[in-house]
């Protein structure tokens, strides 16, 4: 593929930063709003988590689905993950009165799947400028899912805590994602724009001397 090809099918990634950005905000406030909530309860806490989980898990498989320059593996990986949230999420809506441990496992196995597929994402889709991004974002992910996991007999207490710091941790560090990437496109936008200008001049400079 040629360099302008490669600039061309990341611009249609693109389009969807906006999509990224809305994402983190909401991944953001959320966690904002169960810090701030009066007086938590597991069905407060369990449902927010939920509405967290049905919206990345959208988010997800929009992007697993939607053209991009990911790599076939890239797309499995962030469609199944995606799949997961939103069968966990959906879970948690039926029965919020579920166990804290049982909440408490279920969305750390999910976190540590985000994590590690954001990781391997890192590698195999990201640039150089946003693979540190998605690998803070997965190295959260992981420490955050990983404790709840080895940790069942938990409080409520420090569900939320937890839950607050995945959320607006991981909301801060996908929107600073969203906008390294519409910058990196730009970018690569105006290079694509350069050459083109530069060839056009190239083309007419023999006419110009004949």
């Amino acid at each position: 593929m040629s360099d302008d090809s490669r600039v061309i099918v990341r611009n249609v990634m693109a389009d969807h930063w906006g999509l990224v950005m809305g994402y983190g905000v909401v991944t953001l406030l959320l966690g904002v709003v169960l810090a701030a909530w009066p007086s938590e309860t597991l069905t407060v806490v369990a449902i927010l988590i939920a509405i967290q989980l049905i919206i990345s898990g959208s988010v997800q498989l929009f992007l697993a689905l939607a053209p991009s320059g990911a790599s076939g593996l890239g797309r499995l990986i962030v469609g199944a993950v995606g799949t997961f949230a939103i069968v966990v999420g959906i879970l948690i809506v039926v029965d919020p009165l579920q166990t804290l441990t049982i909440v408490g496992i279920l969305v750390g196995l999910w976190l540590v799947m985000a994590g590690l597929a954001d990781i391997a994402l890192a590698f195999l889709d990201s640039g150089e400028s946003n693979r540190l991004w998605d690998v803070a974002r997965g190295v959260l992910c992981i420490i955050v899912g990983g404790f709840l996991i080895v940790n069942p007999e938990r409080s409520l207490g420090l569900l939320v805590l937890l839950a607050c710091i995945w959320l607006i941790g991981y909301g801060a560090v996908t929107i600073v994602a969203a906008l390294r990437l519409r910058s990196s496109l730009r970018g690569d936008s105006s290079g694509v724009s350069g050459r083109h200008r530069q060839d056009s001049r190239g083309g007419t400079d023999p006419v110009a001397h004949s």
